[in-house]
């Protein structure tokens, strides 16, 4: 199993909400062209981290975008991946194919609870099925909405 993830995707970079109620907006892009990170393969357990939920905040599933080019560019494309956590690979929306580019939307994602108090959280792509062909090209962008920890609530 390998992991890939942005080397420029830290924590610095990422806004947190400090008041309850405040909603923040992180992006992250995974760019497949860029030779530093990009993956040569993508086979079962793979993981690609396409995003982070910050310590102290809680996702907003329903408020999220996430775009996906086409990752498996065979013939008969079988590759297949889940979006979730290291905890939980299928947190978010369940595995499915990759053969085309997909656009997933708060509707898309299941109402998970992603989040915590103390730690940063990352969002991964699993793999579940391996990809055949990888795409060489095209950016995973990753829009996540995420809200202030509120012990009242997240407890």
């Amino acid at each position: 199993m390998t992991a890939y993830a942005n080397p420029t995707l830290g924590t610095s970079a990422i806004r947190n909400g400090d008041s309850a109620g405040e909603m923040t907006l992180n992006r992250f892009m995974f760019d497949l062209a860029d030779a530093a990170y990009k993956p040569a393969t993508l086979g079962i357990g793979d993981t690609i981290q396409i995003g982070v939920v910050p310590a102290g905040s809680v996702l907003c599933p329903w408020l999220c975008r996430v775009d996906i080019p086409i990752l498996d560019t065979d013939g008969s494309p079988l590759g297949q991946a889940s979006i979730g956590t290291a905890a939980s690979a299928a947190s978010l929306k369940a595995a499915g194919v990759l053969s085309a580019a997909q656009i997933l939307t708060g509707e898309d994602f299941l109402n998970a609870t992603i989040g915590s108090q103390t730690d940063d959280v990352a969002i991964y792509l699993k793999f579940t099925v391996a990809v055949v062909a990888v795409q060489t090209t095209g950016k995973i962008i990753a829009n996540l909405v995420s809200r202030a920890w509120d012990q009242a609530i997240d407890g």
